[in-house]
């Protein structure tokens, strides 16, 4: 049976970077550095190709394809991480042409979610994720488990190959994780319904990926919730009551970060958890001021936010770790999560955004 988000086969790896045309943004490579790094994995190089278009065998053009074989000769046993993702062939094809171990971008999120997830609902989506995507590669991919088996029962019926147990066992468990998710929901929705019944409004935290999003929210709410100046360091939500200057009272929701290119089928699984964000009354939306790619991260946010058909509910722009940042920036409102006088006036402002949405209600 395949493990889902288990460690990389080897430790050393070697990243290869392969942008159509002449785009060579190195914000990719060092977030793909970031996102293996964090797999406790060392990068050894990093290969870079500039494509014209996409092989559909091996991504890469043929003699690319030797050089990348002849680097993968000459250093010790590593796994290439492509920063893009693999068809289930051309990942099969790449691994037998250079007898390597392959995974791409989206494996290496999957693996990174399943590190940090810790709830029983973040556990849960997880393994869906993982496991509705690795359904797709069995065919592809996994092509020595086409043996013959016999037996009867879960180990098989006659001549069952073992490429086709894999692909029962995984739907078996699909759909039993699809039950106990279902569940997860219905008490999600009770717990909505007394929030609505008590006419408490909804503030969410949204935002890029090591944004400050859960420092943040520990300010406001006075929490001491896990941070960490690390990728997906907050997986699964949470909720905390905050009290404003006006004396309005309200429920702040911590919730995961995003990054570029974040694979469709980890949204879908998240939906359980990204839909506590639909019933928001405000979202802040957290950028980095200190990062060099502040604005396509804050472009890269509103790209996420229309496709999670967010980008009609009232948004507040945040920029935060300004003690970080020797920008001159001119956002809604800049503040450092640190700063008990910034979080104040945070604040405020939170105050004067909720009394305009109860004024435009009434």
């Amino acid at each position: 049976m395949i493990e889902v988000g288990s460690s990389l086969k080897s430790t050393t790896t070697v990243l290869v970077h392969s942008p159509i045309g002449y785009r060579q943004d190195e914000q990719e490579v060092k977030e793909l550095q970031s996102l293996v790094a964090c797999l406790n994995c060392t990068v050894y190089y990093i290969a870079k190709f500039r494509l014209r278009t996409i092989n559909s065998k091996h991504h890469l053009g043929s003699g690319q394809l030797a050089e990348l074989s002849s680097l993968v000769k000459a250093l010790p046993p590593c796994t290439l991480v492509f920063n893009s993702e693999l068809t289930p062939t051309q990942q099969k094809h790449i691994q037998q042409q250079l007898c390597v171990d392959v995974v791409d971008r989206t494996q290496i999120i999957f693996a990174l979610f399943a590190k940090r997830a810790t709830s029983h609902l973040g556990k849960i989506q997880v393994e869906l994720a993982s496991l509705r995507y690795a359904s797709t590669r069995l065919v592809g991919g996994w092509t020595h488990l086409e043996r013959q088996r016999g037996g009867i029962g879960l180990r098989g019926g006659p001549g069952e190959s073992q490429l086709e147990i894999d692909r029962r066992l995984i739907k078996s468990r699909i759909r039993k994780l699809e039950r106990q998710l279902i569940k997860l929901q219905a008490q999600q929705a009770q717990n909505r319904k007394r929030r609505v019944k008590n006419k408490i409004p909804i503030i969410g935290i949204m935002g890029y990926t090591n944004a400050g999003k859960t420092t943040l929210y520990n300010a406001l709410t006075k929490q001491s919730q896990f941070s960490s100046s690390q990728i997906f360091a907050t997986l699964d939500p949470k909720a905390g009551r905050l009290v404003l200057p006006c004396g309005m009272k309200a429920i702040v929701m911590d919730t995961v970060g995003f990054v570029r290119d974040l694979p469709h089928s980890l949204l879908d699984a998240f939906r359980a958890t990204l839909d506590e964000i639909h019933y928001a009354d405000l979202i802040c939306i957290v950028i980095d001021s200190s990062s060099e790619h502040a604005d396509v991260e804050y472009a890269i946010m509103q790209e996420t936010l229309e496709s999670l058909e967010l980008h009609t509910t009232r948004q507040l722009c945040v920029y935060n770790k300004k003690d970080l940042s020797n920008d001159d920036l001119v956002p809604c409102i800049s503040i450092s999560a640190f700063n008990k006088s910034d979080v104040r006036q945070l604040a405020d402002v939170l105050s004067k955004e909720l009394r305009n949405l109860s004024d435009t209600v009434i």
